[in-house]
């Protein structure tokens, strides 16, 4: 339960790391191996750049269903749909091939304030469904709520903490070095690769 709108309670913080702690209990082992193998797995792999995102966004997708009785995250719950969502020109490709939606063919990476998008939806966000699910970035995959509600998920209490993540190491280096691109990494917001 929150204290205030403006700030989080040490229970509510320790309610949400202790959920955090749970998830990661129950993360099977041989899970937390792919995960690990994961940049090696995909080096190796034969394919497409495409073919190898998927399957990282598999290996992600097998994390998120351990962790879906651990989040306060569910279909209709789009707040993090508005708020940055960086994307590697990649994935801004593979969304582009699958929408038919042309996209910007940016060459240098593209920063904001952690602040420039709060409140403002997606491209993709329609009727607050994602209407890319199936192929939406590693971004969306990663982020969840370790809280016990979707209350602190708000666009305006957004930046008022910092929330309980968890990191995954194999899965974020597999995807660097998966999405460079001639000696060069380009990331930047959906927004930016995909204006309205």
């Amino acid at each position: 339960m929150q204290s205030d709108n403006t700030a989080l309670s040490p229970h509510d913080v320790a309610a949400a790391d202790a959920q955090r702690a749970a998830f990661l209990k129950t993360m099977p082992r041989s899970l937390l191996d792919l995960e690990d193998a994961l940049p090696g797995i995909i080096a190796k792999a034969p394919g497409s750049g495409r073919s190898k995102l998927r399957r990282i966004y598999g290996v992600m997708d097998k994390i998120s269903e351990v962790r879906k009785d651990f989040v306060a995250c569910g279909k209709g719950c789009s707040d993090c749909c508005k708020m940055n969502v960086s994307i590697s020109k990649l994935e801004a490709r593979s969304i582009s091939e699958t929408t038919k939606r042309p996209f910007v063919d940016l060459s240098e990476s593209v920063q904001h304030p952690v602040e420039a998008f709060v409140g403002k939806p997606c491209p993709f966000l329609v009727d607050e469904v994602c209407s890319i699910y199936e192929i939406r970035p590693l971004a969306c995959r990663r982020h969840a709520s370790f809280h016990s509600s979707a209350a602190w998920c708000k666009p305006d209490l957004l930046l008022a903490e910092e929330v309980p993540l968890v990191q995954f190491g194999g899965i974020d280096q597999a995807f660097v070095e998966l999405s460079i691109e001639k000696r060069h990494l380009v990331l930047a917001d959906v927004r930016d690769f995909f204006p309205t």
